[in-house]
C-alpha cells in the first residue's frame, strides 16, 4: 500500500524525533488515513525484531488495526493487539515491548494506562488522536514530551484527500438548563431530556428535511436513547437499527453490511463509531 505524502512526512518525524523525546503524542484528524500510519510504523519496527504493544479503549479499534496490518503483512508474533482493560490484568503475561502505541490518545491520562506506561518504563510511547486535549482541558504532558501535527481538515479537503461537507444546526430541544461535568452534558439530566418524544419527532422530521433516504448515523447520549430513537426511525417507515458495545459481534457485523448495501438506512448509536468531544442529546450525520 503506497502512503501519501503527508502520512510519509509524519512517519519520518516520528524517526527523527523519537530517539531523542521517546514519548511523542501525534495529532492525526480523521480521515488523515491514522490506521495505514499505524501500520506502517508497527510493520518498520516488527521488520526490526521490535516488539509493540498496541492499546485501545474499543474492540473495535482492534478489528480496524488488524486488517490493516493484514495488508501491510506485519509480524503478529511480535505485536500483542490489545484493550487497555486486558493489557492491565495481564500485564505480567505481557512481552515486555520496544514501543507502546496507544490509539486514541487523549484517554491516555486514565490509570488503567499509565499503570501500563509505568510497568513497561523503558518503552518508547507514541500516541494517536484527532483531539489532544481531554474534555476536561487537561493536556497530555504528563504523559508526551513533544507533539506531531499532521494537516489540517480544511488542508485535507482542499486538496482532495477527504469529502467536503455540509454542516446544518437544528436545534431538537432546549439544553441551557443542562449542567456540563469534564466537558460533557450532565448524563442523568440529558436522558431525563431525551424521554421526551417531541425531541424524537424532531429529528425524524429533520431528517426527512435534510437527509431524506440517505444512509445516516445518528449519535444518541445513551443507549435507551439510541433504542427508541431508532424505533421512532422504523414507526415511520425509515428502516433504522440500534448498536451499541454490548450488541453480539456477528448481529454487528450484519446490520452494519446491510447499512452499507442500502437495505438500513439509519445506524443509531452510543459512542461505536466515533469518539466525540462536547456531545449533544442526539447528533445526525448523513453519509
Amino acid at each position: 500500500m503506497e502512503l501519501r505524502e503527508y502520512q510519509k512526512n509524519i512517519i519520518m518525524e516520528i524517526r527523527k524525533n523519537l530517539l531523542q523525546h521517546k514519548k511523542i503524542c501525534i495529532q492525526a484528524p480523521c480521515g488523515s488515513g491514522k490506521s495505514v500510519i499505524l501500520a506502517k510504523i508497527i510493520k518498520d519496527t516488527t521488520d526490526k525484531g521490535n516488539r509493540v504493544l498496541f492499546l485501545v479503549h474499543r474492540k473495535e479499534l482492534i478489528e480496524q488495526i488488524y486488517n490493516t496490518l493484514k495488508i501491510f503483512q506485519g509480524d503478529f508474533k511480535l505485536i500483542d493487539l490489545m484493550m487497555v482493560q486486558t493489557a492491565c490484568r495481564r500485564l505480567k503475561k505481557i512481552q515486555k515491548p520496544s514501543i507502546i502505541i496507544t490509539d486514541e490518545n487523549h484517554h491516555c491520562l486514565a490509570k488503567s494506562y499509565t499503570k501500563i506506561y509505568e510497568h513497561f518504563n523503558t518503552a518508547f510511547l507514541l500516541g494517536f488522536t484527532a483531539t489532544p486535549i481531554r474534555l476536561n482541558n487537561e493536556g497530555l504532558g504528563n504523559i508526551y514530551n513533544y507533539m506531531i501535527k499532521g494537516p489540517e481538515i480544511k488542508w485535507l479537503i482542499e486538496n482532495n484527500y477527504l469529502s467536503p461537507y455540509k454542516l446544518f444546526s437544528v436545534k431538537l430541544a432546549d439544553t441551557s438548563n443542562l449542567h456540563i461535568k469534564a466537558g460533557e452534558f450532565n448524563k442523568k439530566e440529558t436522558n431525563t431530556l431525551m424521554e421526551n418524544n417531541t425531541i424524537y419527532g424532531e429529528t425524524i422530521k429533520n431528517y426527512i428535511k435534510l437527509a431524506n433516504g440517505k444512509k445516516t448515523i445518528v449519535y444518541c447520549s445513551s443507549v435507551e436513547a439510541s433504542i427508541e430513537t431508532a424505533n421512532e426511525f422504523n414507526s415511520n417507515n425509515i428502516p433504522a437499527k440500534h448498536l451499541d458495545g454490548n450488541t453480539p459481534k456477528l448481529e454487528r457485523k450484519n446490520a452494519i453490511q446491510k447499512f452499507r448495501d442500502g437495505e438500513i438506512k439509519v445506524l443509531c448509536n452510543v459512542d461505536l463509531f466515533g469518539e466525540g468531544g462536547h456531545q449533544s442529546p442526539c447528533i445526525v450525520k448523513a453519509v
